[in-house]
């Protein structure tokens, strides 16, 4: 699809940039959507079975007369939200097929906590590695032949 990267900001307030249109959590203050939403975008590779996703969402003692309609009442309030950044563009992202549900990965896609995550395994690895150099490199380490002495 072309078009803009759709920016998803989830460090600190929870917003979604598309163009130059914006919404965040503090448009609509339902916390089950927004964190629907979330847990959608974080896993946006993954499709999930409508039973998965009410076993989240209702497995923590809250009751639902239909946990099923809830769901779908919740899919519909995240696609409205979605249209605010462009119309149809909720329906065109949050996907059901084979009664499962997804994020379509069509629309380029840019996640802080994604990138924050690669800068922090590429700095955990750099430090494994200055790490190992510093130990093979101090005073009695196999290395320096040290050992070999004792």
């Amino acid at each position: 699809m072309n078009g803009p990267t759709l920016q998803v900001q989830m460090l600190g307030q929870f917003t979604l940039r598309y163009g130059d249109r914006t919404i965040s959590d503090s448009d609509d203050r339902s916390r089950r959507v927004w964190s629907l939403l979330a847990y959608m975008l974080y896993n946006h590779g993954r499709s999930f079975a409508q039973e998965e996703l009410i076993h989240l969402y209702w497995s923590n003692g809250e009751k639902s007369a239909d946990p099923g309609n809830a769901l779908k009442s919740i899919f519909h309030r995240i696609r409205t939200a979605l249209d605010k950044l462009q119309p149809g563009l909720g329906r065109l992202l949050i996907r059901r097929k084979a009664g499962r549900y997804f994020w379509n990965n069509a629309m380029p896609l840019s996640l802080d906590i994604a990138d924050f995550e690669a800068h922090f395994h590429a700095a955990e690895a750099a430090g494994a590695t200055t790490a190992a150099k510093a130990a093979a490199a101090a005073p009695g380490s196999a290395k320096t032949g040290a050992a070999a002495h004792t």
